[in-house]
C-alpha cells in the first residue's frame, strides 16, 4: 500500500514537473538578477617605456572582477536596470608596482595591492514604444558598441576593460517600411570614475 502511495506520489510529481515549463513561459518575471565573475592574469613588458632596466618595466598582475546585476520590467514599455561591479588586482612582478617617471626623477610607487573600486558600471531606465512608436529611449549609464566598435565602443578608456559604460541618453527609432535603424546619442562623460 505504502509502494503504491509513493508511486502515485511520484507520478503527480513528474505530471507537475513537465507542465511547469509550459506555465513559466506564459508568465512574464518582473525581476531578473544575474552575476559573473572574470578571473585574469595579465603580463606587461616595457607598456610605458622602451626601456628594460627601468623599474616596472616588466608587471604582472591578477585581475578579479565580480559584478551583480538585476532588471524590473513591471511592463513592456518600462525596464530599469542596475548592475553592480568590483575590480581587484594583485600585483606579484615586482613587488611594489611601479610606474616609472620620463627623466631621472624618482617614480611612483603604488601599493601591491588595488583594492579596486566598488560602482555601478551600469544604470539606467528604458522606455520602449515611446507614444506608441517605434522608438526606445534609454536614460542613464550604459554600454554603448556600435557596429563593430572602431568608432563607438569602451566610454571608460584608460580603465583595462573594467568598465565600458557611457552616460548618455539614447533614443533609437526603428524604421521598418525602409529596414534603418536611427539613432540618436548625447554623451556626458567625465574624466574620471
Amino acid at each position: 500500500m505504502k509502494s503504491d502511495r509513493t508511486l502515485a506520489l511520484g507520478a503527480a510529481v513528474l505530471a507537475a514537473l513537465s507542465l511547469a515549463p509550459a506555465a513559466a513561459e506564459e508568465a512574464k518575471d518582473v525581476f531578473t538578477w544575474g552575476a559573473d565573475l572574470r578571473l585574469r592574469w595579465e603580463f606587461l613588458d616595457n607598456a610605458t617605456t622602451l626601456n628594460d632596466d627601468l623599474p616596472g618595466a616588466e608587471r604582472s598582475f591578477a585581475r578579479y572582477r565580480g559584478r551583480l546585476w538585476g532588471q524590473v520590467a513591471p511592463t513592456e514599455s518600462f525596464e530599469a536596470y542596475a548592475r553592480l561591479m568590483w575590480e581587484g588586482r594583485y600585483y606579484a612582478n615586482p613587488d611594489e608596482f611601479v610606474i616609472p617617471l620620463p627623466g631621472e626623477g624618482p617614480t611612483n610607487i603604488i601599493d601591491t595591492t588595488y583594492s579596486g573600486a566598488l560602482m555601478f558600471d551600469n544604470l539606467y531606465v528604458k522606455l520602449n514604444r515611446v507614444g506608441d512608436a517605434p522608438l526606445t529611449l534609454k536614460i542613464g549609464r550604459q554600454d554603448i558598441f556600435l557596429g563593430n566598435g572602431w568608432l563607438v565602443a569602451d566610454g571608460t578608456p584608460l580603465d583595462g576593460s573594467r568598465t565600458f559604460y557611457f552616460d548618455a541618453i539614447r533614443a533609437t527609432y526603428v524604421a521598418e517600411p525602409i529596414g534603418t535603424t536611427f539613432d540618436l546619442i548625447v554623451l556626458d562623460n567625465n574624466h574620471d570614475t
